[in-house]
């Protein structure tokens, strides 16, 4: 019987040869996620996170776990590059500005920077999610490790609004920036 034909599963190797639209797809998602050592826009961006937080981190304990987040970041960083060298060279190298909006918004305080990690590494860790089931192989390797980690930079941006919240002042801070994070965290899912 046709449905219980069993259906033909689809992997891809680095170096396999790829359907174009296959490939175009994985090239346009690579530029979207923009982890690459030959993006300048990443590294721009991990810049302002540590003038941020040399700015405005309560403690040294959260300027340390800052460095920390930097560090996985590069990890990353590391992981997509190979992956954007094995797919296609040029994209190794293309500079890639961010889109979305959240990665525009200033962030001016310490709540700002706790609440862009709180929802946007949340969405890096949902984007990663899906990439274990990914027919890209080297994408579904990479996609455990980004995924926990992700998970972790969320939840650190959720302590940092807790600690901010102990405070009358400080929650009623973190309220008003609700409205400015959240709509701009929903709209990074396109």
């Amino acid at each position: 019987m046709a449905s219980e034909a069993k259906k033909a599963v689809f992997e891809f190797e680095e170096g396999s040869p790829l359907p174009d639209e296959y490939k175009k797809l994985l090239i346009k998602m690579l530029e979207h996620e923009g982890e690459r050592t030959g993006n300048k826009s990443f590294f721009q961006f991990l810049q302002s996170v540590l003038e941020v937080t040399e700015s405005y981190a309560p403690d040294v304990e959260a300027k340390l776990i800052m460095a920390d987040y930097v560090a996985e970041e590069l990890k990353h960083c590391i992981m997509f590059q190979r992956i954007a060298i094995g797919l296609d060279k040029d994209l190794a190298t293309r500079d890639t500005p961010f889109k979305h909006e959240a990665f525009h918004l200033p962030r001016e305080s310490w709540a700002d920077e706790s609440f862009f990690h709180l929802f946007l590494d949340l969405n890096g860790a949902f984007h990663a999610g899906e990439w274990r089931k990914s027919s890209y192989l080297p994408l579904r390797r990479i996609a455990k490790t980004i995924e926990k980690d992700e998970f972790g930079h969320s939840e650190m941006g959720y302590r940092f609004l807790q600690d901010i919240c102990n405070d009358p002042k400080g929650k009623e801070k973190v309220q008003r920036l609700l409205y400015k994070w959240y709509p701009a965290a929903l709209d990074t899912f396109g």
